[in-house]
């Protein structure tokens, strides 16, 4: 068993050929990795709540408060892609304790 990924606009499919010899038993596991997520699915991908998300995304990105992550708007339908949020949670400062900068 050999599997095989193949990059789509979706995400990553990925082939599992369990018989490689006769085409009529050949049995295909799929799996859809999405590129967009739901606003749902983004706030338990970077563990802040839904109302923040909102919150952030009505009122922008202002003076003393946290960014709003990059959002795609589809008709009604808000999507967060992946990548943008990885690149919005990378740009924040990692700390070791609250003491670093002074803040406390």
């Amino acid at each position: 068993m050999v599997p095989k990924s193949f990059p789509t606009f979706w995400g990553t499919v990925d082939f599992v050929f369990t018989n490689r010899y006769e085409q009529r038993n050949l049995k295909m596991s799929i799996t859809l990795q999405p590129r967009l997520l739901s606003e749902k699915e983004a706030s338990t991908y970077t563990c802040m709540s839904r109302s923040f998300l909102r919150q952030a995304r009505m009122s922008g990105n202002r003076d003393n408060h946290t960014p709003a992550p990059p959002f795609i708007k589809i008709g009604r339908a808000v999507r967060y892609d992946k990548a943008d949020l990885d690149t919005w949670l990378n740009s924040f400062v990692k700390q070791t304790h609250l003491y670093e900068q002074g803040v406390a």
